[in-house]
């Protein structure tokens, strides 16, 4: 049903039929063996390693949102569908959380959120920048502390330091 080999890496390929309504995808380690198959509908967005043992693989959930299923080819691991990632550093990832209280920067383990889970609420998140695609996130180097960039409502591109426990 998806004889069109659209994308391939060395830990995945992506096939299409020939009327483009959606796709088939294999994730496979770094030894070449199939860790996960699967259908993807037209939302889908794009397979991309996060870095050499981490890959992404992200669908549209409408208007900036996204979903994504992540796989560690090293040691086998797939997570949950996750929110849209803002960033990633080993095994933690950045994304933005909404709830009675408003919304909220999550930075949790990607393959076991029992492992690592922390909330930072902050004024400077609003629905704006939840909603934006430019916004990001990036850690430090020991994984202390985060640094989102977001847009203020000019357009202009701020960055506000958070310490992470």
């Amino acid at each position: 049903l998806f004889p069109v080999l659209e994308e391939e890496g060395p830990n995945y390929q992506l096939y299409s039929s020939n009327m483009l309504g959606g796709y088939y995808y294999k994730i496979f380690d770094n030894h070449g063996d199939l860790i996960e198959d699967g259908f993807l509908t037209w939302r889908f967005l794009s397979i991309e390693m996060l870095d050499e043992n981490i890959l992404a693989v992200s669908t549209n959930a409408g208007m900036s949102l996204s979903s994504v299923k992540v796989y560690d080819v090293e040691n086998r691991r797939v997570s949950a569908v996750l929110p849209s990632i803002l960033g990633v550093s080993g095994d933690l990832y950045a994304y933005f959380t909404t709830d009675d209280q408003g919304i909220k920067l999550v930075v949790q383990d990607i393959f076991d959120a029992r492992e690592y889970y922390y909330e930072i609420p902050d004024r400077c998140f609003t629905t704006d920048v939840y909603l934006v695609t430019t916004c990001t996130a990036e850690f430090d180097n020991e994984n202390k502390n985060i640094t989102v960039t977001y847009p203020t409502e000019t357009g202009e591109m701020v960055s506000k330091t958070f310490p992470l426990q």
